[in-house]
């Protein structure tokens, strides 16, 4: 007779026992994106929206309003994680219970360690093109880098999020053997006398 059988297999995930063991297994990076796509979700058709509506031609004015708040969700959202954070440190019952020192003030809990990537990265969001004040690209450039954002994998989100930058050192040997130096991008932008021209896409 033709009867189906169906196998179950199980697997029992491990659970956090405390609030810093949840800590410790945050991925940065993959929080960053979620938290930065769901910025620029709001960005793109504004808060509350489920992602039913019909989205209609840029309007340059509506874009900006809704950029303005998506900018004020993300640092409010980093302010959240920041204030329970702290309280998880001046909580007695969600204390660690291993044999690390526990710091004796709220203030050594400012903002996770574990977090401190994913942090960089939402800081350099909301000052680059697709989140950042003044004419960085135009309105259609924009909507197009927030669309490829929405779409593209981990690795070419993070760029887009924060670009690697690379300087080359200009001494005696450069031309024989040239020595490449990962330099942030928020450093470039702060002196006078240079430009970023760069294009990832």
């Amino acid at each position: 007779c033709n009867s189906l059988v169906t196998r179950v297999f199980t697997h029992r995930l491990p659970i956090s026992q405390t609030a810093h063991e949840f800590v410790d297994g945050i991925q940065d990076e993959i929080v960053s994106l979620v938290l930065g796509r769901e910025a620029i979700f709001r960005s793109i058709v504004g808060r509350g929206a489920t992602g039913d509506e019909e989205i209609t031609a840029v309007d340059r004015n509506r874009d900006e309003k809704l950029t303005e708040d998506a900018r004020k969700d993300v640092f409010a959202t980093i302010h959240r994680i920041s204030s329970a954070f702290r309280l998880l440190g001046i909580r007695p019952d969600t204390m660690s219970t291993s044999n690390e020192r526990s710091p004796s003030s709220s203030l050594d809990f400012a903002f996770p360690p574990q977090l401190a990537q994913g942090l960089r990265l939402l800081y350099n969001l909301k000052r680059g093109p697709m989140l950042g004040i003044g004419p960085l690209l135009s309105t259609d450039d924009r909507a197009v880098a927030r669309s490829l954002f929405m779409r593209l994998p981990l690795d070419d989100c993070l760029l887009l999020m924060a670009p690697t930058v690379w300087s080359c050192r200009a001494d005696s040997d450069a031309l024989r053997n040239p020595v490449l130096e990962p330099v942030p991008p928020v450093t470039l932008s702060c002196w006078d006398n240079c430009i970023l021209a760069a294009d990832q896409f």
